[in-house]
């Protein structure tokens, strides 16, 4: 399978006592990551293979979570991110002894479940950008976490032509690189600053962060995780996309290709939600009871003004339409139900013509002929609400007092309106919805173990909750623990099958 380069992985074999990974690479594997420039070539067991992307995988998801929950990435994040990513290294070196050894399985291992979640991630957009954004935030972690030395020696790595900044030249230039940055004159002379085209740091041009003369940027050491990150995107964005393209032509590695599916189905965050058996429930009668239940605010509230006011503009149609889809909700009843909720505005001759199409478009029976993916949390927070539209995140877009109105219609006490609306005031309208999720159904905070990425999981847990299926209760280590066994959907591949072969192309 080649990865986007002139390397690939050579063979893949099950675990049947074959050695690990050879690393052919230039990189120095001193530091156990990397820029990621070389794909991996050489033997691989593929048992291992799958425990250690699925390992990265779960740290990625965490990784995510604290990025939601503590957005300035302040003290509280580092020290949890320090906790998160060694148990994370002590899971990628399992089995191995002598320190050495340690760096080398360590190195190995990041390399190779890097590169296998580049392929099990690169089938679409959305999954793409999530996983690139998880990465790169995981690689400026460690970056900035290691030597000082030890990160000039990856950027000396990284194929970046720069010069460094002699003291002499900084001490001339003190002023203008103050004024640029934004630091006292301390900072710039205990920092060291690295000279280079000026298009390598183009993030730090666009924030004015730096000084810019004759096309030569000035970039302090404290900025170069931006710019190796520019770097990363880059080269992560373009692999993905070459093995989106190859995906058709990998038809006789189907077990590779399926241990990808398993591996990317685990995500939740911004996938496309897979519908459940609620076909005979999802119709347009019940939809009013079920909404009441189950459905997630931002649903709710467009349910709420299509009864009112039967009517919905565009962007509330584009968010609610997919979320029934993928509920079950058939195409027949899907017509049906919004044919007789447009009813009071609408005449059966202008719904036709209207507003038809548009709903068989989501369904994949117009246009390009593909289902429409329902929109994830990410998405409805980032969508832009017009006039009059009641699309869009509640927690987000809704006043104070309309706020407050909402949260005591569904019942909650003081105590738990302060702690909804304190994520709001933070900006986790994510964690709000968790919080608000769980003081709605009466369970214990943290009782759902993780925040709520998609409304159709929102929906998914509520059920859960009113049959009985989800613990209540809280149970203390359940949702931070780092378990690395795989779970009922990614089982890990049975011992003693033959050797599979994956040719170089």
């Amino acid at each position: 399978m080649d990865f986007g380069n002139k390397n690939s992985i050579k063979k893949v074999y099950r675990k049947d006592g074959t050695k690990v990974i050879t690393q052919e690479t230039g990189e120095d594997k001193k530091f156990a990551f990397q820029l990621y420039k070389d794909a991996p070539t050489g033997d691989c067991d593929l048992s291992n293979l799958e425990r250690v992307s699925y390992s990265r995988l779960k740290m990625l998801k965490k990784v995510g979570e604290l990025g939601n929950h503590y957005a300035n990435k302040g003290p509280d994040y580092n020290s949890k991110m320090f906790v998160l990513y060694e148990e994370f290294k002590k899971l990628m070196v399992m089995g191995s002894s002598s320190s050495n050894e340690k760096v080398t399985i360590e190195y190995n291992n990041d390399w190779i479940s890097h590169f296998f979640l580049c392929f099990a991630f690169c089938r679409n957009e959305e999954d793409r950008e999530w996983f690139i954004k998880q990465e790169l935030d995981l690689f400026r972690y460690r970056f900035t976490h290691i030597l000082a030395g030890d990160r000039q020696s990856i950027l000396a790595g990284s194929g970046l032509e720069f010069e460094k900044m002699e003291d002499r030249e900084k001490n001339e230039l003190v002023d203008v690189l103050m004024d640029a940055g934004g630091l006292h004159k301390f900072d710039v002379q205990k920092n060291e600053y690295y000279k280079m085209d000026f298009l390598h740091a183009l993030s730090l041009v666009r924030r004015r962060k730096i000084y810019l003369c004759n096309g030569i940027a000035y970039v302090n050491s404290n900025d170069i995780a931006v710019v190796l990150s520019d770097i990363l995107r880059s080269t992560m964005d373009e692999r993905m996309k070459k093995l989106q393209k190859k995906i058709p032509t990998l038809g006789e590695e189907e077990r590779l290709v399926n241990i990808g599916k398993k591996i990317a189905n685990i995500r939740v965050s911004g996938k496309a939600f897979e519908p459940s058996n609620t076909d005979d429930s999802i119709v347009p009668q019940r939809i009013n009871e079920i909404s009441k239940a189950s459905f997630p605010p931002c649903m709710r509230r467009i349910q709420r003004k299509l009864v009112v006011e039967g009517h919905l503009k565009y962007g509330a149609r584009i968010q609610y339409t997919p979320f029934l889809q993928a509920l079950g909700m058939t195409l027949d009843n899907a017509l049906i139900y919004f044919r007789g909720s447009f009813a009071k505005t609408t005449s059966f001759k202008d719904f036709e013509k209207k507003y038809e199409y548009s709903i068989k478009h989501v369904y994949g029976k117009e246009g390009h002929g593909r289902v429409m993916n329902p929109f994830s949390c990410s998405k409805i927070i980032t969508s832009a609400s017009g006039a009059g539209d009641c699309n869009g995140c509640p927690f987000q877009n809704t006043d104070k007092k309309d706020m407050d109105d909402l949260l005591d219609s569904w019942g909650l006490t003081r105590e738990q309106s302060f702690k909804v609306k304190a994520q709001v005031t933070s900006r986790q309208y994510q964690i709000a919805c968790t919080k608000a999720f769980e003081f709605v159904h009466g369970m214990d905070e943290q009782a759902l173990g993780q925040t709520i990425q998609h409304p159709n999981e929102y929906f998914k847990f509520s059920q859960e909750v009113l049959t009985g299926k989800r613990s209540k209760t809280y149970y203390q280590g359940e949702s931070m623990e780092f378990n690395v066994a795989a779970p009922a959907t990614a089982p890990l591949l049975k011992e003693n099958v033959e050797p599979m072969e994956v040719d170089k192309q």
